[in-house]
C-alpha cells in the first residue's frame, strides 16, 4: 500500500493472521481471499524501515492498515488482538421467524503475554528483501533449517488425484463406491511419460490414495485402497527411487466418522458448544451447496492420538516422504476445550509436526502458515498474489523472499488456474518451482458431480508438452537460484518487476500486454527474461 494513495474512501485493510477461523458459522461465503501466512507487518519511508513480528499470541492477531485521510492524517499499519472470540447463531430457522444472535466465548483470557517485536532497518537494508531477511533470521533462531536434499536438477511438482468416493448405481440401487481416477499403475505410466519429455526431477503429491482419505474418515491409518492397486501397486510406484512420492495424509476435515471416533468427542466445537458443520459453498449463490456432503473439523487436541496411530501405519510403507494435507493452511479453535484458544491450537499442530520430524519423515506442506512451514522441505500453494482489496496498490512476493533459499517453494498448479500464463509469470517472479495437477485421461468421468470436477482440465495428455517446454526454458535459471536468497526486488514500471538473487542473477517479469526493454534487451508482453550472473 503506497503512502497517501488517495483511497481513503475505501475500506481499510483488516485480516486475521493465519486466515479466518473455519470453526465459525459461515452462512454466506461471498469472496475467496488469501490468508495471512506470516505474522509480520512493515513500513518503509525513504531510507528507513520497520518490521513488526508478532511473537506471542499470533493466533489471536489481526493485521490492520489504512492510508492518510481515512481514520487520521497518518498512514498506519499495526496489529490488534481479539482476546475473546465471538460467533453468530441463527435461532428459529424452522419457524420462519429467525433471528441472528451474537455468542461470546467463555474461555479464560490467554495467560501468555501479547508480544510484538520491532526491528528497525536503515540504508540498503530498508526494503522488502531486507525485512524478509530479518524475519528469516528470526525463524532460523527459532529452529528452522534449510532443505537438506540434493537438487542440482531443479524439481517440478506434480499433483495426482487417486480416486473419488461418490454415489453409483449397483444393480439399480444407489450406493457409495470408490471410483479410480489415477491408479498407482496409471500414475507410474504417467510419470514415466513426463520423464521422457525431459522433466527429470519429479516430486509428486499423491492425494486421495488411502481408504480413509477417500471415504473422508479420520485419517489414522495409511492403507492403500484396493481400487487403486492396493499395497502391492503402491509398492511398485514407490520402487522408482528417482521420483519422490509424497503421500497425502490430511488431519483436518472429516465427513464420515468410523468406529472409535465419535463426532461429539473428536469434532471441533463452536462457541455454542456443538460440533461445527461445514459445507461447500456455491459460487453463484454464496450459500451452501446441497450437492456435496457436509463435513466437520477434527479437534486439534486429538491430533496427538490420531497422529501416533497414523505414524505406526505409515512406517510399514517404508516411504520417508509425507504430505500433511491442510494442517499447515488452516488454524482453528475448539471451543469445547474452554481452557484453550486458537494459539493453543497452533501449539497442538506444531507438536504433531515435531513428532513427524522425530520419526525421520521429510515433509511437504500446503499453504504454509509460518509455524508449520519451518518444518517443511517443500511448500506448495503458497500465496503468489494479494487478495486484491481495493486499498492495495501492488502484490509483492514477500513470502517467497522469506523462504527462498531455505525451503523449496512450488507455484500454484499452473494448468489448473484461470490464466496459466499469469500463473507461470508469478512463479518466475518469486522463483517458485513449477507445479502442475495431472490425472489419467480415463479417470475424468469419475470427477462428475464431485468437489474435484474442476480437474477435468488436468488430463496430462493435454498439457504435458507445454509443461515440459516451460520446465526446459526455466531449468538454467532454477538450477542457479534454487539455494539462493532474494536480495533485491523493485518495480521497473507498472506491471513490470525485477527480482535479484544473492549471486547477482536478475529476473524481469512483464505482466503487461506491451514489450518492455531492460538492459537493452526486450522482455516480451506477458513474458519474462533472466540474466545469469
Amino acid at each position: 500500500i503506497r503512502f497517501n494513495n488517495g483511497r481513503q474512501n475505501l475500506s481499510s485493510y483488516s485480516a486475521m493472521v493465519y486466515g479466518k477461523d473455519p470453526n465459525a458459522s459461515i452462512i454466506r461465503k461471498i469472496e475467496v481471499t488469501e490468508s495471512v501466512r506470516l505474522p509480520v507487518f512493515g513500513v518503509k519511508n525513504g531510507e528507513g524501515a520497520m518490521l513488526g513480528v508478532i511473537a506471542e499470541n499470533d493466533g489471536l492477531a489481526y493485521l490492520e492498515a489504512s492510508v492518510s485521510g481515512k481514520n487520521s492524517s497518518y498512514n498506519t499499519v499495526y496489529s490488534r488482538f481479539a482476546l475473546r472470540r465471538t460467533d453468530t447463531y441463527v435461532m428459529g430457522q424452522s419457524t420462519g421467524n429467525s433471528r441472528t444472535v451474537t455468542l461470546y466465548s467463555t474461555a479464560p483470557l490467554p495467560t501468555a503475554p501479547i508480544q510484538v517485536d520491532y526491528y528497525f532497518l536503515e540504508g540498503e537494508e530498508a526494503d522488502l528483501p531486507g525485512m524478509a531477511a530479518v524475519y528469516r533470521e528470526v525463524l532460523k533462531a527459532g529452529g528452522m533449517k534449510d532443505f537438506a536434499g540434493d537438487y542440482h536438477t531443479p524439481p517440478v511438482y506434480i499433483d495426482v488425484l487417486g480416486g473419488v468416493y461418490k454415489e453409483k448405481p449397483v444393480l439399480g440401487i444407489p450406493s457409495m463406491s470408490v471410483l479410480p481416477v489415477t491408479t498407482f499403475e496409471d500414475c507410474a505410466e504417467m510419470l514415466a511419460e513426463l520423464k521422457k519429455k525431459g522433466m527429470e526431477q519429479l516430486v509428486v503429491r499423491y492425494q486421495n490414495w488411502s481408504s480413509d482419505l477417500l471415504r473422508g474418515k479420520v485419517s489414522d491409518s495409511a492403507t492403500p485402497d484396493g481400487k487403486l492397486g492396493g499395497r502391492s501397486g503402491l509398492k511398485k510406484l514407490l520402487a522408482d527411487q528417482s521420483i519422490q512420492v509424497y503421500l497425502d495424509g490430511d488431519f483436518t476435515y472429516v465427513s464420515k466418522w468410523q468406529l472409535g471416533y465419535g463426532k461429539s468427542g473428536y469434532a471441533a466445537k463452536s462457541i455454542s458448544n456443538i460440533p461445527t458443520t461445514l459445507y461447500e459453498h456455491d459460487i453463484a449463490t454464496y450459500f451452501s451447496d446441497d450437492r456435496f456432503p457436509q463435513k466437520w473439523l477434527l479437534s486439534p487436541f486429538k491430533l496427538n492420538k490420531v497422529g501416533e496411530k497414523y505414524l505406526a501405519s505409515y512406517a510399514k510403507l517404508n516411504n520417508p516422504y509425507l504430505s500433511t494435507g491442510q494442517t499447515a493452511a488452516l488454524l482453528y479453535a475448539d471451543y469445547g476445550y474452554r481452557e484453550y484458544n486458537r494459539s493453543d491450537s497452533k501449539d497442538a499442530v506444531t507438536a504433531l509436526y515435531d513428532r513427524f520430524v522425530e520419526e525421520g519423515l521429510r515433509l511437504m506442506v500446503s499453504g504454509g502458515n509460518s509455524y508449520a512451514a519451518v518444518y517443511a522441505e517443500h511448500i506448495l500453494d503458497a500465496p503468489v498474489a494479494s487478495s486484491r482489496y481495493d486499498i492495495l496498490d501492488e502484490s509483492v512476493p514477500f513470502y517467497q523472499m522469506v523462504f527462498h533459499g531455505s525451503k523449496l517453494l512450488g507455484s500454484e498448479a499452473i494448468n489448473n488456474t484461470a490464466n496459466p500464463q499469469t500463473a507461470l509469470l508469478r512463479a518466475v517472479q518469486g522463483g517458485s518451482l513449477l507445479h502442475y495437477t495431472f490425472i489419467d485421461p480415463d479417470g475424468k468421468e469419475s470427477l462428475l458431480n464431485t468437489v474435484y470436477d474442476n480437474l477435468f482440465c488436468a488430463d496430462y495428455t493435454l498439457y504435458a508438452n507445454q509443461a515440459a517446454e516451460q520446465y526446459q526454458a526455466l531449468k538454467p535459471l532454477y538450477s542457479r537460484i534454487i539455494g539462493q536468497t532474494i536480495t533485491g526486488y523493485r518495480q521497473l514500471a507498472d506491471g513490470v518487476t525485477l527480482t535479484v538473487y544473492a549471486d547477482g542473477t536478475e529476473v524481469a517479469v512483464n505482466f503487461t500486454e506491451e514489450p518492455f526493454v531492460y538492459r537493452d534487451e526486450e522482455v516480451g508482453a506477458s513474458g519474462y527474461r533472466y540474466w545469469l550472473s
